[in-house]
C-alpha cells in the first residue's frame, strides 16, 4: 500500500485525509489546497486513471407492438384456430404447438420482426436491485 497525501491536510497540523492505493498504482496528481478556508481540513483531490471495458453493441430482435391495428389484430386471432372451439380429439401438447404457431404468424403479419442496437454500459457497483426498481418506475413515468 502506498500513502500519496505528503504533507499537512488540518488546520492545526498534521495529515488526517489520505489517498491510499495499491503500490503498483499509479496516481496522475494529488493535490491539497490550504486548510481553514471551509473546513478546518484541506480539500485533497486526485487524478486517478480509469479503467473503462466497452462492450459491443447488444442486438435484439423485437417486435413494433405500437404501430399495430389493435381491430384488425383482435379479428384476425378471432378468425384463427386459437379462436375458434378445439376439436375434442387433439391433446393438450397440439393444442399449444398449434396455438403458438398461429399467434406467432399473426404477430409477423401485424408487428414484424426488426433489430434494435441498444449499448450496454455497466453500473456502479452500488447500483443494486432495489436502484434498477426506482429507475424503471421513473421511466414508466416519463413516458
Amino acid at each position: 500500500m502506498q500513502q500519496h497525501v505528503t504533507e499537512s491536510t488540518h488546520r492545526l497540523s498534521g495529515t488526517l485525509d489520505l489517498v491510499t492505493t495499491f503500490s503498483d498504482y499509479d496516481i496522475a496528481s494529488v493535490t491539497v489546497d490550504p486548510a481553514g478556508v471551509i473546513s478546518d481540513h484541506s480539500l485533497v483531490t486526485c487524478t486517478l486513471p480509469s479503467r473503462c471495458h466497452v462492450s459491443p453493441p447488444a442486438t435484439r430482435r423485437v417486435h413494433s407492438w405500437q404501430k399495430i391495428d389493435h381491430s384488425a389484430f383482435i379479428q384476425a386471432i378471432k378468425d384463427s384456430c386459437p379462436g375458434r372451439a378445439p376439436s375434442p380429439s387433439l391433446t393438450a401438447d397440439n393444442l399449444f404447438t398449434e396455438y403458438q404457431t398461429m399467434l406467432r404468424s399473426i404477430a409477423d403479419r401485424f408487428a414484424p420482426v426488426h433489430e434494435v442496437h441498444s449499448c450496454v454500459r455497466p453500473h456502479s457497483p452500488w447500483f443494486d436491485a432495489e436502484c434498477r426498481a426506482t429507475r424503471r418506475a421513473c421511466r414508466k413515468l416519463e413516458r
